[in-house]
């Protein structure tokens, strides 16, 4: 993506979640110019990177996601080691300061019934949009369904910069190892086939992350990507 087409696309997500539409009353935890900046970010991320050696690439998305790349810390306390490393924590959640004290209670299935994140995604946050808005990793739990009923969308009521999702193929050899970028609604923003290192998701992560999201809005990015491991 050049810098116009980067100064486009940032417009368009903007001038889409920023109007009076139901999808703002929706979602009005999500901090729509970060959200736009994440998804330029990941959609601007160059191929030699998606393509190359994984522990380089996922310090690419914590940085596209506008995180810090750091597990020196406790967990809870802004360390992002986990997030992109499993098959659930691969939402890049774009959320407005008010929003980011949010607890669960209990509505996302599958989740800490609390699921306190305010003080890790204060750490965490690199400075982008909003004043004091943040960004997170959140789990993905729930994301097959319509709307999607995952942390993100529910606990947050924010929206999702983009999300990783690694991609089936009828060939055994190919399986879970490309993935796909993808934005809120589900279209492709970019997709790669990195190089395992020591990093890299096992093969039971990778297949998990696929299944929760085998039935609904996020899978479809996968054949467009790679139609030849559907063939």
């Amino acid at each position: 993506m050049n810098p116009t087409q980067k100064i486009l696309f940032a417009f368009i997500v903007f001038f889409v979640f920023d109007d009076a539409s139901a999808t703002k009353v929706d979602f009005p935890g999500n901090a729509v110019r970060r959200n736009g900046i994440v998804a330029s970010n990941a959609a601007d991320i160059p191929q030699a990177v998606l393509d190359g050696q994984w522990t380089p690439l996922r310090a690419s998305l914590l940085e596209a996601c506008l995180l810090h790349n750091n597990e020196s810390v406790l967990p809870g306390m802004g360390n992002t080691g986990h997030c992109f490393s499993d098959f659930n924590h691969v939402d890049c959640c774009t959320m407005l300061g008010r929003n980011v004290d949010n607890d669960n209670n209990g509505k996302v299935e599958g989740i800490a019934f609390t699921n306190a994140l305010g003080t890790g995604i204060r750490a965490a946050s690199l400075d982008g949009g909003e004043s004091s808005s943040g960004s997170w990793c959140t789990c993905q739990l729930g994301a097959d369904k319509m709307p999607p009923q995952d942390v993100c969308h529910v606990q947050f009521r924010a929206m999702i910069g983009f999300k990783l999702v690694w991609c089936p193929s009828e060939t055994p050899s190919r399986a879970f190892k490309s993935f796909v970028l993808v934005a809120d609604d589900g279209s492709l923003l970019a997709s790669g086939t990195p190089v395992a290192d020591n990093g890299f998701p096992s093969l039971r992560e990778r297949t998990l992350n696929w299944h929760v999201v085998a039935n609904g809005i996020y899978a479809d990015a996968c054949g467009a990507a790679f139609p030849a491991h559907s063939a």
